[in-house]
């Protein structure tokens, strides 16, 4: 199915999992992920980054201040170090 017939379906609401099932697993994880589409949902939003090595990485925010223990902006790390923040 393409996008454009994914929204435009009469009197069908549009189920999006932003980051996932981020209410109940860690946001951008396979888990969320997997649990969003088990429930049903029609799309899985997610956002992709560029690590400070040209790696592609899911993450959200600019930095990873909120989501790991982890300081500065997902560009200022390679994907190993992004890999070693829990």
């Amino acid at each position: 199915m393409q996008l454009r017939q994914l929204y435009h379906r009469p009197g069908k609401t549009v189920v999006t999992a932003h980051r996932g099932f981020s209410g109940r697993y860690p946001e951008n994880t396979l888990l969320a992920f997997e649990e969003a589409v088990a429930l049903g949902v029609d799309i899985v939003e997610f956002d992709v980054r560029e690590s400070a090595d040209g790696e592609l990485v899911v993450i959200h925010d600019a930095s990873v201040d909120r989501t790991t223990e982890g300081t500065g902006p997902v560009t200022g790390h390679t994907l190993v170090e992004l890999k070693e923040l829990n």
